[in-house]
Parts: C-alpha cells; structure tokens; sequence
C-alpha cells in the first residue's frame, strides 16, 4: 500500500467553530455575569475569526472598568476606537445576541473555543518544529528544547494575564496554611535525611534552587547521594539525579555501601565476607524499591536536565532533582563563546528558572576554588563564591552624577542607578538591587596605561573583547573596558552658576583658601576677570594689590570692601559649605557638589582650573599638542579625569617624583593630566578651554598643528584583527579588495567600521559603535588583605566603577535560594579529636535563618550521619 501524503496545513482550514464562537459572546451580552465564567476558559486570541476576538477584547475591557456589557455599550467602544464598521457595526453585534436563547451553557461554548485554539497551537507548533528540524543544525540540543517547551506551554496556559489579584490567592494561600498546621513537624519541603537540617529550612520547596558547595575530599556527592535515598523513601514522587562526574555503576556501589555498612574500599577490591553477603542482598532489596532515577549521561545542558525531567514528570512524576556537579554543566549554544563565569551566571539562572517551572526543588553541587586553601581559616563562607571591591572604590550614580564609595553604598543601603555596560556595548542606566560587605580579602591594584586604578580581588571580573575575563587571567597587556564618556546628571544637585563653577576652579589652582580669600592672576586683565565675578556672583567689592614688586603679577582680595551690608562673607561662607576652606596643597580635590551640576557649570569650573594650572604646547616632534594640568593632589587630578569624561575627552594621570618649590629635601608626586588627540584637544578648547589671551594663543596654536589619525588612542584591542583575518579568509577577501592587511598594530575605529561593513560582522560593528575604550593594563601589584565590598547591579550584572568596566560577583548564589557549605575540619587537621566530624553550613537562606549543623561522615561507607548517633554504626 502506498503511503499517503498529509496535507499541509496551507492545504486545510485551521480547526475552528465559529458558531460556538458567537454563541460566548452573545452569552457575556445577554449575561453580564457570564463573563467570569468563560473569562476563565477563553482569551481573545483564542477566537478564530478576527470580528470575534476584536469584539471579545472590548468586552474584556469595559469588565475589567466595570462597565455594563450591552449592545449598546459595546458598540459606542468599538465605534471609539474607529473598528465598529469593519466587525459588522451595531446590527452584527445585535445578531451575536440573537444566536443565543439562553446565557446558561456559556462555559460549554467557551470550552468549544477553547479546544479548537489548542488544536490550532499544535498546528502552529509543529510548523515551527518543523522549520526548526530543517534550520538547527547548529543547536540540535536548543531546537529539541524550544520544541518540547511549544508543546508543553500549550497545555500548561495560564489565566488571561499574568497578574493574579490577591483575592483569587487568598484561597490557595488558606488551603497551604492549613496542609502545615496538619502536619505540624520540622518539615515542609524535601527532607535531606538529617532532623536538625530540616528543622532550619523546614525542607526544601518547591522551586527552590538549592547550591550545596565544598572544596573536593569533603564528600559531596555521597551528601547528595545520601539525600536522594531519604528523600525517595519519605516523598510521593522520583528523584532524578544526573551525574556528570561519576558513572551509574559508581553511584550505584556508593549506595550499596551506605545502605549496607560494607567499606568502599572492601567492595572494590572484592573483599567481602561471607555473612556481609546477605547485607548486600537486604540494602540491593531496598533500593530496588526506591523512586530514584540516575542518569550519568556526561557533557549535559540545562535544555538535556529540563527535557530529561519533563518527560519523568509527565510519565512517572517527579520531586527533586539533583546535580552532580555545577560546573560540569555545558552551556548552551548562545552562551558556549562567552566567558566560562558567564556561562555559569546563565546555567544557575536555567536551572533556577527549570525549578520554578517543573515546580520541584533543584539541589546543585559545586566545587569552591582554591582560595579557600590558601587562608588560615579554611571554613568556607559566602565570599569564596564572590569577588569583591575595595572600600574606597568609588562608584558613579549615573542620575545624580556623584561618585561614591562602596562600602558608603553598603553602610547607608544605598539604591541608585549606575553607568552599566549592554550587550551592544552601550552606557546605560540600571539599578543597584543589593549591596554587601563581604569579608576580608587579599585585595590587588590594577593600573591601565592611563593611569585609571582599582583595587578588588583577583577573581573580580572586567570586561574584555573576549568577554568577563578574572583578574587572575589577565596579566599587564591585556585590554579591558572603560567608559567613553558619561552623559549629564538627569537629576542635578542644587545648581551652580557657570560664573561660580568658574570662580570656585580658579581659586583651588591659584587661590589662596585660608586666612583671606584671594586670588592671584598674570594681569590687569585677568585681575578685572575676576573682580567683576566677584562682584556679579558673590555682591563683593574685592581690591587688587601688586602680587610682588616689579611683576605685573596681582592679587584679588576678596574679603574686604565687601558692598552687601553686615554678616559673613557670602564666597568664604560658600566655599566652607563646599569643604575646600584651608584645603591647600595635596589635599585639594574636585568639590562633590561639582559632580552632580550640569555639562555647562563642568566646564567652567574646568576652565578656571586648566587657567590657573593648565597648559597647552607642542609636544614631540611639533605636530602634536598636548593639553596638560599640573598639581600636587592625586585626588584632584583623579577628579579632573573624571570630569573630562563628560565631554568625551580621556585623559592620563600620571605622577611623577620631584623636587617640589625647589628645596631639595622636600620630594613629592608631582601629577599631570594630560591628552595629546586632536579630537580631544579640539573639543577642550571649543567646551572647555582657558582665560583671555591664553585661549586666544591655544587656539591659534590648534590651526597651525597637524595630527593625524594615527595619534589616536581610542583603538581596537590588536586581538580583534585575528577576527578580521579569518573573516576575509572565509569570504574570500584579498587584502586589495577588503582595504586592510594585518601589520600588528591596533586598527581605528573608522577602520573597525569599514570592516564591519564590508564584512557584514556585527560583532565589529557592536566594536566600531560603542560606548567604551580599550584600556591596557599597565601593572597588577598586591596589596594586602582588607574588607571588601560587593553591588547586584539589575538585568546585566556590570558597572563603572573608578573609571573601568566590572562585573558583579556572586553569579552562583545571586540565583540560590539556600547556599549551604560542606566543611569538614579532619580534612585539614587529621589529628584532630574528631576527624570525622563534618559542618553542615547554611550560609544563605532566602526565607528561613542561617546557621551550621554538626554531622559525621563514615568515609569508608560513604555515608553521612547524624552528630551523636552511634546507633547506625556497624560493629567493629
């Protein structure tokens, strides 16, 4: 017999009955009250006809307002919004009524539409497999997935929005009240086998997703193991447990072992003694009972664990799920390039997402790294699984535009936006949603080739080309990311006047802040400079004096002669309220109220400050400028560094050791802000620039100086020309017809933009496009141990801070709803009274207390127990 063909789904009407279709929504019109019942049952997109579901919304609309929902009513609201014609106008809706004679078998009508549409999804969904099966080769696992989830969705649709109101939970909320007070015990949840466990997480939940972590030796997987075997015996439903280290056949010897207080080691060299013969049969009986399923398939996804786990629910059920271990999951197709601390912050939020959706606890093992054996306290803590910032590291609020400390951030639980970094490479704003001190911590300084620094952790992530790449990988060379610019404060402070912003830069390079306000200038035409802001922004009527016999050097007193009446000065009132009054030397510093004014009051305090201490001259061969301020104050050059991001302008601080004042004896860090691009020399000068005459020669200076592209530090990291050439390679690009060769050197951005063009990459173009520089690390030093601090910044995990692109850490337990830690003190310290006693430590419970549980592991049974119970032990 021939095979016949099926006909395809453009050959046959879509299953559909538009009678029943008429017959619900002539029912709600008859019968207001109607609409709760079948609002249960149907969606409007579960209408075949277009007329239907369009006329369905509207009622949905004017329920939900409490309106009534007659003909009338109905077509007055299809007439507002212009579709009254198109569904039929008032006579259809009028005949919808007529269809029905009574509004009593609504739900029955409902019910009809309801099954046709579910019949309609699978035609849908087995389109879409099917165009999957012919377009994933290259994600076999992934297409398997988002077919198993189109099928499984269909049936498993919720409510007509999201949103449950708390009434409708009420209920549910009673009757789960009610189940505990029946069962009044310790346990709620998923048992782990050990009483006092279970009394301080009442079990583990549904949806929960649970990290058990430890360092290798301390017996993890027999933990897990011996958590299985009670929780199959005491719950309704199978456990899974995948193991991606071991082989079934171990699993299965550890069991035995356990359940029959046989040594591992015996049963491995087959050394067993006759009467052990019938504890093996008696534990082998047992087990077999069990509703325990392994699974020791290697190299597994999420998408393998949730399709794997779907099907044993929907067949025999399931309970739990174990995994054997967190960092021996292979992620999936989109994630495999990125950075292997990506790839694990994408597995934990999968599987955190698989629990919540199969509605079963997930209990995940997980390796701590090295640094545990490194400290004197070898008890392990939230921080081994975090990686963390200095105190001082100073973060911008991307809405104000203040730079504050992180451990200000922790102490006041500060909440704001920050400058985070997107997938395009793209500055936006996100918010900080947590914020912790961590503990003490080895702590490293980095320091770029700009002379930009940060001190954090060497396991803290920066963002690189090749993605979030640990300090600890990254050594002087290599590039990470810095912000090109940072946009003005949405919110300002309390506003300067751009004629403050210039007094106030002035005064901190050439003022005099104690004693008497005054102001020392080169001349005549200066000293009326500032004369008239003194006059125009403080009401003073300050004198000039000569600054020294034979100079035309002044000075602008500015704390006498005053013309606004009685009180204090209103300039050094100001300037104390600033916090720069008697702040002299290397203790100057960028005000903090200077940071949160807009772009024009930035640029004047600049250009007060690059007049009084600022330069601009030839530098090298002539044909380069470099723009350059000169001060003692570390904090005040890291400052201007920060406010010359607002124009795009990136700067290096440097510091170099010399006499200062020309005593011999008195030797200092003399710091320099400097930046030689044309582009950057050109927008200082047009935003920013200097004072009179000074600006006038700067200015003239630029026209006459050529630079080219080359002098550019805004580069391509070098390793992104591998890309490059095996792109051309791979489309058959000669380097005459694609523009570029390979001569080991850093491309332009243009050039990076011609490429991506050319090439059709996106990836060179998300390169060419974004908000960051590439910034070189210069050095990686120690510096001792200190407290450490750490932020959760929402959605996309990253933030600038102290000028660099960072992750934030703690990708493993952000996603946990219990961290607990196995630690095992005999490990360490083998003549310790009791080696085998093993810490059973809560370190993080989202919805129940903290805290550490006495256990003892019999090693050679692979077997944990309870602290005390000698009862379970097999006789010597």
């Amino acid at each position: 017999m021939t095979a016949q063909p099926i006909p395809s789904a453009i050959d046959r009407i879509p299953p559909n009955n538009l009678e029943a279709e008429m017959a619900v929504i002539g029912s709600v019109l008859v019968d207001r009250e109607m609409f709760a019942a079948v609002g249960e049952i149907v969606r409007p997109t579960d209408f075949y006809a277009h007329v239907h579901e369009t006329i369905f919304t509207v009622l949905l609309d004017l329920y939900e307002r409490g309106e009534p929902l007659d003909k009338i009513s109905v077509a007055e609201e299809l007439r507002r919004r212009g579709v009254l014609e198109r569904v039929g106008g008032l006579s259809y809706v009028s005949a919808l009524m007529d269809t029905v004679q009574t509004a009593a078998s609504a739900r029955y009508y409902a019910t009809i539409v309801r099954e046709k549409s579910v019949l309609r999804s699978l035609i849908h969904a087995g389109t879409e497999i099917t165009q999957l099966g012919y377009e994933g080769e290259e994600d076999v696992p992934g297409a398997l997935d988002r077919s198993e989830q189109l099928v499984y969705t269909i049936g498993e649709r919720r409510g007509i929005t999201e949103f449950m109101p708390v009434s409708r939970l009420m209920k549910e909320a009673f009757d789960h009240i009610d189940r505990l007070f029946h069962m009044r015990g310790d346990r709620t949840g998923l048992t782990s086998g050990f009483r006092d466990v279970d009394a301080m997480t009442t079990g583990f939940q549904p949806g929960n997703f649970v990290i058990v972590a430890a360092r290798p030796g301390m017996g993890k997987t027999s933990f897990a193991l011996n958590m299985a075997v009670a929780a199959a015996r005491e719950e309704s439903g199978p456990i899974a447990f995948f193991s991606l280290e071991m082989s079934n056949s171990e699993l299965i010897q550890r069991l035995i072992c356990a359940e029959a207080r046989i040594s591992m080691n015996d049963m491995r060299r087959g050394n067993i003694k006759q009467h052990q013969w019938e504890d093996i049969s008696n534990a082998m009986g047992a087990l077999n009972e069990l509703p325990l399923y392994l699974d020791d398939l290697g190299a597994l996804t999420v998408s393998d664990v949730r399709s794997r786990c779907r099907r044993l629910k929907s067949t025999v059920g399931l309970a739990a799920i174990f995994i054997d271990y967190l960092q021996l999951v292979r992620p999936g197709v989109l994630a495999r390039n990125a950075n292997r601390n990506e790839e694990l912050s994408e597995i934990c939020r999968s599987l955190k997402a698989t629990a919540k959706d199969l509605a079963v606890p997930i209990v995940a093992l997980a390796q701590l790294n090295r640094g545990v054996e490194i400290r004197s306290e070898k008890r392990p803590m939230l921080a081994d699984l975090r990686d963390c910032l200095a105190a001082d590291s100073l973060v911008a609020n991307a809405d104000t535009g203040e730079r504050i400390p992180v451990a200000e951030i922790v102490q006041k639980r500060l909440r704001f936006n920050v400058w985070a970094v997107d997938q395009r490479l793209k500055l936006v704003r996100r918010p900080i949603v947590d914020a912790w001190e961590v503990a003490a911590r080895q702590i490293m300084r980095v320091t770029t080739r700009s002379g930009r620094t940060i001190r954090c952790t060497d396991g803290h992530r920066f963002l690189t080309t090749s993605g979030w790449v640990e300090l600890r990988a990254l050594r002087p060379g290599c590039s990470v990311a810095a912000p090109r610019y940072y946009a003005a404060p949405r919110w300002p402070g309390s506003v300067i006047t751009p004629g403050k912003g210039l007094l106030l830069g002035w005064l901190i390079g050439d003022g005099h802040l104690g004693g008497s306000a005054a102001l020392t200038v080169v001349d005549k035409q200066e000293a009326d400079i500032a004369v008239q802001l003194a006059k125009s922004e403080f009401r003073l009527a300050p004198f000039v004096k000569p600054e020294r016999p034979g100079t035309p050097a002044m000075r602008v007193v500015m704390t006498t002669g005053r013309s606004c009446g009685a009180g204090k000065n209103p300039l050094t009132t100001w300037l104390r309220e600033l916090g720069i009054w008697k702040i002299t030397g290397s203790k100057k510093h960028v005000p903090a109220a200077i940071y949160s004014q807009p772009d024009d009051v930035v640029a004047a305090f600049l250009r007060g400050l690059y007049h009084a201490d600022g330069s601009l001259s030839r530098f090298g061969s002539a044909t380069r400028l470099n723009v350059r301020l000169t001060t003692i104050s570390e904090e005040l050059a890291r400052g201007v560094q920060h406010l010359l991001l607002r124009f795009g302008i990136n700067a290096f601080v440097k510091a170099d050791r010399r006499n200062i004042g020309g005593f011999r004896t008195s030797t200092k860090a003399l710091w320099t802000v400097s930046f030689t691009e044309r582009h950057a020399v050109a927008c200082f000068l047009d935003r920013i620039g200097f004072l009179g005459k000074k600006h006038s020669i700067a200015t003239n200076k630029l026209v006459r100086v050529k630079q080219t592209d080359a002098a550019h530090y805004d580069r391509i990291p070098l390793d992104v020309n591998a890309r490059v050439w095996d792109l051309r390679r791979s489309q058959r690009f000669s380097h005459a017809t694609l523009g570029w060769r390979d001569q080991g050197k850093r491309m332009s951005r243009s050039t990076c933009a011609m490429l991506a063009e050319r090439l059709d990459d996106e990836e060179l173009r998300k390169l060419a496009y974004s908000d960051v520089v590439w910034e070189t690390i210069s050095s990686i030093t120690p510096e001792g141990t200190e407290l450490a601090y750490d932020l959760t910044v929402g959605n996309l995990h990253n933030f600038c801070v102290d000028g660099l692109v960072t992750h934030n850490s703690g990708s493993l337990e952000q996603e946990a709803d219990v961290v607990a830690f196995l630690y095992r003190d005999g490990y360490y310290n083998p003549e310790t009274p009791e080696p085998d006693l093993t810490e059973f430590i809560i370190a993080k419970h989202r919805n129940g207390p903290t805290g550490a549980v006495k256990l003892r592991f019999q090693r050679e049974y692979t077997l944990f127990l309870p602290y005390g119970d000698e009862s379970h032990f097999p006789p010597a």
